[in-house]
């Protein structure tokens, strides 16, 4: 009787260890990887815990992803192929730069809301987008999975299951087929850089919405090339150590952990995105930035000489350079130097055939004063006509788009540091035509 009854007892408590592991595994989701326990394969349906348990199986060990997409009931994965399926668990094991999760949880109705009003905001900043309503519609009630990992310097990420009208969890077949695209096209991205193949890309930028209608075929070539030359030249990391932050059906959001900044002093992180618009369409989102060199604050006034705005110079130096000036004007006078209130200085200006010079100087008249170039104004004149970085007044605005391939369209100044001070170079477009060229000392 004792030995039936120990046995009766093993049999209960076997059993309610049992209960407790598929507690665990649907409650707290600690450990996923460990947990064995086998769905029924003749159920008709499965929880919603139990679905992204089976997904993070798949995740955590690739040997586990055919029983995996067996174990889910086809009802809660309609028209997604296994090899879908492979493709979708490969993509959401590298938002953890394949590291194991550990835990996951159910954002709550609150926090959800917010996570998927942030995704239809960022999206709609980029593509075109219909009511939040009318985004999400074909994707069922989406609702958000944070994911943790084991590792402790691995951020938690995200992965998104859909629920239907009647509650039933399932795995959305159009935020899968969308997600991969996205992804699918990134990558295609990175492997155009990969093999330095400026055509692929300018094909990709003229695909661009509205690209081609802006920018000419010169202007989008220079664009590529300039692209496939910072990276080759200033990312420092291979192609396969870049980071996914965040996939969704509208957006992926990848960060390259060093770049070289423009001085090659220092390295920086920067990220670039891919959106999915309403329409199918994909666009990437790569700023890069426009580097500019000291040539930006330079105008040559001839084969030997140049002046540069932010140097010192005195009045016999700059006779000697231009000549008697046309005039010279007093801008504004007692000046006082913050750090020194003794100094004095006065703003001047002296203008010449082409070009007018203002310092920030110490003046007492045009044949004695010392002081700094702060701003320089190229004018329109019949028999003298300088230019900066190869382009003068009277050029075509696409000759600022093909010298500087990254500038804004529309937005042609840029900005250049050295020695704590900034300097802004702007040139000014009317109807087509360059109108004016301006370079000046922050501050000033």
């Amino acid at each position: 009787m004792r030995a039936e009854s120990a046995k009766a007892y093993g049999k209960r408590s076997l059993a309610a260890i049992l209960i407790l592991v598929l507690l665990m595994s649907l409650a707290g989701c600690a450990f996923v990887d460990k947990i064995q326990n086998r769905i029924d394969p003749n159920a008709s349906k499965i929880s919603a815990p139990e679905l992204v348990r089976l997904l993070v199986v798949a995740i955590n060990d690739q040997n586990m992803i055919g029983s995996s997409y067996e174990a889910i009931p086809e009802v809660q994965r309609e028209g997604i192929s296994f090899s879908y399926f492979s493709q979708y668990v490969s993509i959401l094991k590298s938002l953890g730069g394949n590291a194991k999760i550990d835990r996951f949880t159910f954002l709550d109705e609150e926090e959800n809301s917010d996570r998927l009003d942030k995704i239809y905001k960022r999206m709609c900043q980029q593509m075109p987008a219909g009511d939040f309503k009318s985004t999400f519609e074909p994707y069922g009630s989406v609702k958000t999975v944070e994911l943790q990992y084991s590792k402790k310097n691995v951020s938690n990420s995200r992965m998104y299951i859909s629920f239907d009208s009647e509650g039933t969890a399932y795995l959305s077949y159009d935020w899968i087929m969308d997600l991969i695209d996205t992804y699918n096209y990134m990558n295609h991205y990175f492997n155009m850089l990969e093999k330095n193949n400026s055509d692929g890309i300018a094909v990709l930028i003229k695909s661009k919405s509205g690209f081609s209608t802006i920018y000419s075929e010169d202007v989008i070539d220079s664009k590529a090339q300039y692209t496939v030359d910072f990276y080759r030249m200033k990312v420092k990391n291979s192609f396969d150590q870049f980071v996914l932050k965040e996939i969704n059906a509208f957006y992926v959001d990848y960060e390259i952990p060093e770049v070289l900044s423009a001085d090659g002093q220092s390295l920086y992180s920067r990220n670039l995105y891919a959106f999915r618009g309403n329409n199918g369409d994909i666009d990437i989102i790569d700023d890069i930035p426009q580097e500019v060199d000291n040539n930006v604050i330079t105008v040559p006034l001839s084969q030997n000489q140049m002046i540069r705005c932010g140097l010192e110079y005195d009045s016999s130096v700059l006779q000697r350079m231009m000549g008697k000036p046309v005039k010279v004007i007093v801008q504004d006078e007692n000046i006082y130097d913050t750090d020194d209130p003794e100094k004095v200085r006065s703003r001047v200006c002296f203008m010449y055939k082409g070009i007018h010079l203002v310092f920030d100087a110490s003046y007492t008249d045009e044949n004695d004063w010392m002081g700094e170039l702060v701003s320089i104004t190229l004018v329109t004149n019949s028999r003298v006509s300088y230019s900066v970085c190869d382009l003068k007044l009277g050029d075509p605005e696409e000759s600022i788009l093909k010298r500087f391939p990254m500038i804004k369209y529309g937005d042609y100044t840029l900005n250049y540091s050295i020695n704590a001070s900034s300097f802004d170079l702007v040139y000014e477009v009317t109807d087509g035509v360059i109108t004016g060229i301006t370079i000046t000392e922050e501050g000033y």
